[in-house]
C-alpha cells in the first residue's frame, strides 16, 4: 500500500481512504468539475431506469451520477474494484439492420464484475445519424411544380379556345359579310355611270365620241359585276365542331342574293355591249358611198372591185351581231338586206354596162331606201331598250340598297 502523506494543517485524519473506497464523496477539483461539465455538453441525456418496486433516493441518484477518479499510479490500500467507463457501442447499420429488427438493441458488454449500479446504455442512433436523417423524416413529400404548370396550361387552353373559337367563327362571318358589301356597294355606286352610257348608245342624236366613251364605262361595270358575283361565289368559312354555326348558316342567303344581283348587273353590262354593236354596225351596212347612174368599161370595173369589198364587209357585220331579244328584229332586217345587197350589185352593174341610166338611178334609190330602213329600224329598238334599261338599273339599284342595308345587319 502507498504511504499518502497530507499536506494539509490538519495532519493525517484518514479522509483520503474513504474517499478512495466511495464511503464519502471528494470534493471536486476545479479540472474536475470542468470535465464533467464537458461530458454532459457531448454525452446524450439517458433517463436511469430503476426498477418498479425501487423508489429513487438520493443514495440511488448520487451513485447513477458518473464520477470521475483521478489516479496517481498507487493503487492504494482499497481491495473495492473500481468500473470503467462504459464503452458505447457502435451506431446501428441502418441500411443493412440485424435479423433482430431495427427496434432491437443489444446491451454494451461491460467489464468487471456486476454492481449495482445501472450501466450507461447509448442512444441507437448516433448524433452524426441522427443529423443526417432528420431533413429527410421531417420533409415533406416534394411538390410536382410540371404537372401543376401543365394542368394550369391545359385549362388556361381550353378557356382561351372556349372564348376565341365562337369569337372566330363570328369574325370569319363578318368578314364574309363585309366582302359582299364592298362588291354590292361598287356595283351600286357605278350604276349612274353606266346609265349616263346608256344615253350616249341610245340617243340617236351622239356624235361618234360620244358613243364610243361608252365602252371603258361597259367594261368597268362589267369588271365590277364580276367581283360580286366571283366573291358570292366562294365558299362559306369553315365551321369548327361543338362551336355556334348561326353566323355561317345566316350567310346563306346572303351568298345566294349576292350572286343573283351579281348575274343581273353582268347581264345588264352584257346588253350595254349588245345594244353598243347594233349602234355602231347597223349604219356601216351597205354603206357604198356615192354611185354613178353611168360609167365607162374601166370605171364599171373599179366599181365592181369596191361593191364586192363592201360586200365581204357587210357579212363579217352581219355575222358578228350578237343575238339579243330587243334587237331580233333589226338582226332579221339586217340579214335580209345584206341578202338584197348582193343579188342588188349584179343588177346595177348590168345597168352601168348597158348603159341604162334610168335602171342604175333606181337600183342606187332601192339601196338607198332599204338602208335607211335598216337604220330606223335599228334606233327604234335602242330607243325602246333605253326604256328597259333605265328600269333595270333603277330596279337593280333598289335591290342592291336593300341588300346591303341586309349585310349590316349583325
Amino acid at each position: 500500500m502507498s504511504r499518502y502523506t497530507s499536506n494539509g494543517s490538519d495532519g493525517n485524519d484518514g479522509t483520503w481512504f474513504l474517499e478512495a473506497v466511495g464511503a464519502k464523496p471528494r470534493a471536486q477539483l476545479p479540472s474536475e468539475a470542468v470535465a464533467e461539465l464537458t461530458a454532459e455538453n457531448t454525452l446524450a441525456d439517458i433517463p436511469v431506469v430503476l426498477a418498479p418496486d425501487s423508489a429513487p433516493t438520493q443514495a440511488t441518484a448520487e451513485r447513477s451520477a458518473p464520477t470521475i477518479i483521478e489516479f496517481d499510479g498507487d493503487p492504494g490500500t482499497s481491495t473495492s474494484s473500481f468500473h470503467p467507463v462504459p464503452v458505447l457501442p457502435p451506431a446501428p447499420d441502418l441500411e443493412h439492420p440485424d435479423a433482430a429488427g431495427p427496434d432491437a438493441i443489444t446491451p454494451p458488454d461491460l467489464e468487471g464484475p456486476p454492481t449495482d449500479e445501472l450501466p450507461v446504455i447509448a442512444s441507437p442512433l448516433s448524433l452524426e445519424d441522427e443529423t443526417r436523417l432528420s431533413p429527410a423524416l421531417r420533409s415533406r413529400r416534394s411538390f410536382r411544380w410540371p404537372v401543376v404548370v401543365m394542368l394550369v396550361l391545359a385549362i388556361g387552353a381550353v378557356a382561351v379556345g372556349a372564348w376565341w373559337l365562337p369569337r372566330s367563327v363570328n369574325d370569319s362571318a363578318l368578314a364574309t359579310r363585309q366582302s359582299y358589301y364592298d362588291a354590292a356597294a361598287g356595283v351600286r355606286n357605278f350604276l349612274p355611270t353606266s346609265q349616263a352610257a346608256l344615253d350616249d348608245i341610245t340617243n340617236p342624236g351622239s356624235d361618234t365620241a360620244a358613243v364610243a366613251s361608252s365602252v371603258p364605262v361597259i367594261a368597268e361595270l362589267d369588271r365590277l359585276a364580276f367581283d360580286l358575283e366571283a366573291v358570292t361565289g366562294e365558299p362559306l368559312p369553315n365551321s369548327l365542331p361543338f362551336v355556334p354555326t348561326g353566323p355561317i348558316d345566316e350567310l346563306v342567303p346572303l351568298r345566294d342574293t349576292g350572286s343573283i344581283l351579281g348575274d343581273s348587273a353582268s347581264d345588264l353590262a352584257r346588253r350595254l355591249g349588245n345594244a353598243y354593236v347594233y349602234r355602231t354596225s347597223i349604219p356601216q351596212l351597205l354603206e357604198t358611198g356615192p354611185l354613178p347612174s353611168t360609167a365607162t368599161t374601166q370605171e364599171v370595173n373599179a366599181i365592181s372591185v369596191l361593191l364586192a369589198g363592201s360586200l365581204a364587209e357587210d357579212a363579217s357585220l352581219l355575222s358578228e351581231l350578237p343575238d339579243d331579244p330587243a334587237f331580233a328584229d333589226v338582226r332579221t332586217a339586217a340579214v335580209a338586206a345584206v341578202g338584197r345587197y348582193a343579188a342588188w350589185q349584179d343588177d346595177y352593174l348590168g345597168a352601168l354596162t348597158a348603159e341604162d341610166a334610168t335602171a342604175a338611178t333606181n337600183l342606187i334609190g332601192e339601196l338607198d331606201g332599204i338602208r335607211r330602213a335598216l337604220t330606223g329600224l335599228n334606233d327604234e329598238a335602242l330607243l325602246a331598250f333605253r326604256s328597259e334599261a333605265d328600269l333595270w338599273i333603277v330596279r337593280l339599284a333598289s335591290e342592291l340598297e336593300t341588300y346591303m342595308g341586309e349585310l349590316t345587319e349583325v
